[in-house]
């Protein structure tokens, strides 16, 4: 970032307020999330719709860049502001099996805060492997909550 004199938290408005951060997320360019993250790029901001890159990269079945954003301390039940989506919700209603097991060992909650359960988004769309891991995980004991 220092190469080309660039703000890593500067946002284009033209596409909704997403920083690049958000961009290399939704591509999948797990590199390019860790050079952001390591330039110092907020790993928590959200855009217009409150949508932080976690939750975009849970809605595109990026786990490579889940987990880098998990390392880096994103939060894990962020809520976005348009119909309170986490990116569990996310990711369980896009069927993204690999995502939602990451995001289910670092403490996602399986409820949202409305009481919906997350099993819910995966069973209406019939993702039948998401559903099994948000069973088995409510099932089993709690792993430790992140923030």
């Amino acid at each position: 970032m220092d190469q080309v004199n660039m703000d890593p938290d500067d946002m284009d408005y033209y596409e909704e307020g997403q920083t690049a951060l958000h961009v290399a997320a939704e591509k999948g360019h797990a590199a390019v999330v860790r050079a952001l993250l390591g330039a110092g790029a907020d790993v928590d901001w959200g855009n217009c719709r409150g949508e932080t890159s976690l939750h975009v990269a849970a809605g595109n079945g990026h786990k490579a860049v889940v987990s880098a954003l998990l390392g880096a301390e994103a939060s894990v039940n962020g809520i976005a502001c348009m119909h309170e989506d986490t990116p569990l919700r996310v990711a369980s209603s896009h069927g993204h099996e690999a995502v939602v097991r990451a995001l289910l060992r670092a403490g996602a909650d399986l409820v949202m805060k409305d009481g919906t359960k997350a099993v819910s988004f995966a069973e209406q769309p019939g993702h039948m492997a998401v559903v099994r891991a948000l069973k088995a995980a409510a099932a089993a004991p709690p792993p430790p909550r992140r923030q």
